[in-house]
């Protein structure tokens, strides 16, 4: 979503037209709660197939923040009010492509920038490799 966003974003952003992408880390709601109908659980998990892998951490990460999530959902949706009116938090601000939502969005973020970075720095040599004779000569 964020790269369709993105690309929108730029399209429209000459003619007065703001698009952006809401990010939610981890708000406390009854989404992951058994009861209430909120959650649908299969009959069948296939937990022996799923042990040690990253769907059994994923499950056991979801049980352990239940009821847990550092985002509180009223301070998230005036957040977001705040952002489209451009009012409050947001006043005076450039209206943003993102918003990020909690400190697990800071934290995941941040992770992601280093991963990124990694990723550059080990394989700039064969990203850069690609481009035509003309253009590797002029860098």
């Amino acid at each position: 979503m964020t790269g369709y966003t993105e690309s929108v974003h730029a399209e429209v952003k000459e003619f007065g037209i703001n698009v952006t992408v809401i990010e939610p880390g981890y708000f406390r709601t009854e989404f992951l709660n058994d009861a209430g109908n909120n959650r649908k659980i299969v009959s069948n998990p296939l937990e022996a197939e799923y042990k040690g892998t990253g769907v059994e951490a994923t499950r056991n990460a979801l049980v352990t923040v239940n009821n847990h999530q550092p985002g509180d959902v009223n301070k998230g949706a005036k957040v977001i009010v705040d952002v489209l009116t451009g009012s409050g938090s947001a006043a005076g601000k450039e209206f943003p492509l993102r918003i990020l939502l909690g400190r697990d969005c800071v934290q995941g973020i941040r992770a992601k920038i280093a991963q990124t970075e990694k990723l550059i720095k080990e394989w700039e040599d064969v990203i850069v490799s690609t481009d035509h004779e003309d253009v590797a000569q002029q860098a």
